[in-house]
């Protein structure tokens, strides 16, 4: 398919003609697309942002924000439709947003209400003797457990948080506890905190002895949530094992889950089974609490209590920060789908969620028909697939239940019991306190099928999800927007970024993860042994492939350790992603050019040189166009489960036989394929 004649020259296409330029390498024609695509697509992306550690994504949420700061900045304007509630709404976000900017206010309340949470800490978990090194008794446990439910209550996690979870085993039994988030006491001057938010144990003389016991008792935790990396277990198993509450208190006593739920839970809930994120993490977080003083425990409970809240009292504002943009950050952690209704209203209208479900439902399609090609299972198991495929709930923009973000009536009720007054710290503590209501109260309400998830993916976040205990595939409107997704531009634009996008996110559904998930959402083995054998056999190709993948910066410097040793990808860490950006890739490249055939899109200005192949993959790459060092590029490669940005373009690319012949690569099949 050579370049088309035929050009698009509607302001949306100049637009995204434009921008493919800019970003596109200076001298891209002496390099070659086939080994580094990233280099060819994105080589001029650090050119246009020479200050900034910066990327496509951010670029786009922060257009985002940008969209909600001018309307919360700016006085109430209605629709023409707009009623009482829908003014309340925006008084509500645009209140919570202007205490958060309000920095005198801030300054002048001082620690504001945490002196009162620390006391209430003191009165339900007292210590008599700060120089004393006994441990927990079993009276003093019960107060221990007294003291975390309370902090659970206001927002608070300290060596785990409790959230409710679909019992993934079985999923008609309704909720059960989910146990994460490891938070531990490491501040690099605890004497002097301890004289802030701890005077007793400095009239007792044993603000030394404590701020040693807890240094030792932080590095201790910190030894066990190392070895997480080295555990052997299965990640689907790590992330969702669920046992029954017995079990759970019989492996780590010392945490007190029964006591602690029992305490926050509804009345007349049974407790049963709880599902616990990395059980071997909190057997072994039980064990040093058992052995810690208990004098230290305290200690370590109140600096939890003030670090929580750390960030929204005197002393928290960074002066070289733009503050405008840490508050549009926080609104993500607060009146979120109410926020998501003000941006919903600005940028997103019923044609563009008909148009990206359109897309989401030509994606499942796709993916099913691949599904059914592969040579690698049995027909037994693509059965089973294709049901959980055909199962498998889109959920578009938006929820329209629970609440309907476009409803001020359905919003206020949801947010029912929120305060929202001129004290940033204040309306924190309200939020938290809700939210810690709302999770507890789900244990005694039947499963809502028709809910989101209460993070990551509200209405203006650039984000897209696949949640597998529920086999379901969001896509927020906040990533439908240009440049990854556009109903004015060729369809080849659009579906080389959102549409990629959204067919990684029902990979994950069959991912190393997701595949243990059964058509009716429980973890077990539902393959045939034949096809489980072949699926971790094909998926040995992607971990040694990203394994070879030195860790580059920007500038091509490659990330050396301080032994001068080169830093690699980690292929089994980025396992799960690496499978759905491959799978991603070709399935929306079949949709796409189902459509193609069908009415060949014209092409761009300025971009003649390009067949429309060519164009749908370099819109591809460029979603993962940034401007990182090296070292920073070095850093996320032990911690985040995606690959670098500049791997997920020029790897994923390499998996795909249609970006070889588009290229006319040398080699025409990919690299590794699975789906």
């Amino acid at each position: 398919m050579t370049g088309s004649t035929d050009l698009c020259t509607t302001p949306a296409c100049i637009q995204a003609a434009s921008r493919i330029l800019t970003n596109l390498h200076p001298d891209y024609e002496s390099i070659d697309p086939c080994t580094n695509f990233d280099a060819y697509v994105c080589g001029g992306y650090p050119t246009e942002h020479p200050f900034e550690v910066t990327d496509v994504i951010s670029d786009l949420q922060n257009q985002n924000n940008d969209v909600l700061v001018q309307l919360l900045t700016h006085p109430y304007n209605p629709r023409s439709d707009a009623t009482s509630d829908d003014k309340d709404i925006f008084n509500m976000v645009a209140g919570d947003f202007a205490a958060c900017l309000d920095v005198d206010t801030i300054e002048k309340s001082g620690l504001a209400g945490v002196p009162d949470m620390i006391a209430h800490v003191l009165k339900l978990f007292p210590i008599e003797d700060y120089n004393s090194n006994k441990t927990l008794s079993d009276q003093e446990y019960e107060k221990y457990a007294d003291a975390i439910a309370y902090l659970n209550s206001i927002g608070t996690a300290v060596f785990g948080d409790f959230s409710t979870a679909v019992d993934v085993q079985n999923p008609a039994l309704g909720t059960t506890f989910d146990i994460s988030s490891l938070a531990t006491a490491n501040h690099t001057d605890v004497v002097e905190q301890i004289k802030v938010i701890l005077p007793q144990a400095v009239e007792q003389g044993a603000a030394t002895q404590l701020a040693t016991s807890l240094l030792a008792f932080s590095a201790e935790l910190a030894k066990v949530y190392a070895g997480l990396g080295q555990s052997s277990i299965d990640i689907a198993e790590i992330l969702f094992y669920t046992t029954t509450i017995k079990e759970a208190a019989e492996a780590a006593p010392a945490l007190r889950f029964e006591q602690i739920i029992r305490k926050r839970a509804p009345e007349g809930y049974r407790i049963d089974r709880i599902q616990l994120q990395v059980p071997d993490i909190w057997a072994n977080v039980s064990t040093v609490l058992s052995q810690t003083p208990a004098a230290t425990i305290q200690a370590a409970i109140i600096f939890s209590t003030y670090g929580n809240y750390a960030p929204y009292i005197n002393g928290s504002v960074d002066p070289s920060d733009d503050r405008t943009k840490e508050c549009a950050k926080y609104l993500n952690k607060s009146l979120a789908w109410m926020t998501s209704k003000l941006y919903l209203e600005q940028k997103y209208g019923d044609e563009d969620r008909d148009a990206v479900t359109e897309l989401m439902e030509n994606i499942v399609a796709t993916f099913g028909e691949r599904v059914k090609k592969v040579d690698w299972m049995d027909e037994e198991t693509k059965a089973l697939v294709l049901e959980k495929l055909d199962k498998m709930t889109l959920r578009i923009g938006y929820p329209t239940e629970t609440p309907d973000a476009l409803n001020a009536t359905s919003l206020k009720e949801y947010y029912k019991g929120v305060k929202i007054t001129g004290s940033h710290f204040s309306n924190v503590l309200s939020i938290r306190k809700w939210y810690s209501n709302l999770e507890w109260k789900a244990l005694s309400s039947p499963i809502d099928e028709n809910t989101w998830p209460n993070i990551g993916v509200h209405s203006w976040i650039v984000n897209a999800r696949q949640w597998r205990e529920r086999n379901t595939a969001l896509v927020p409107a906040g990533i439908s927007q240009f440049p990854l997704f556009g109903r004015k531009t060729p369809l080849y634009l659009s579906y080389g970024s959102l549409g990629y996008a959204a067919a990684h996110e029902v990979t994950h559904g069959f991912d190393s993860v997701g595949r243990h998930f059964d058509q009716d959402t429980r973890l077990q083995e539902w393959w045939t042994e034949s096809s489980s054998e072949a699926f971790d056999n094909k998926t040995k190709c992607f971990i040694e492939q990203y394994s070879a993948v030195p860790a580059i910066g920007w500038d091509g410097e490659i990330a050396k350790t301080e032994k001068n040793e080169t830093v690699y990808v980690s292929g089994e860490l980025t396992l799960p992603e690496n499978i759905a950006d491959t799978g991603g890739l070709v399935t929306s490249y079949d949709a796409w050019r189902k459509l193609d055939d069908g009415n060949p899109q014209r092409g761009l200005p300025g971009l003649e040189q390009f067949t429309r192949d060519q164009l749908f993959f370099i819109a591809f790459g460029q979603t993962w166009c940034s401007r990182l060092t090296a070292e920073q590029v070095a850093a996320s490669v032990t911690t985040d489960t995606h690959a670098p940005s500049f791997a997920r373009t020029r790897v994923t690319a390499q998996n795909s036989g249609a970006f070889r012949e588009a290229f006319n690569c040398k080699q025409k099949e990919p690299t590794c394929e699975l789906w």
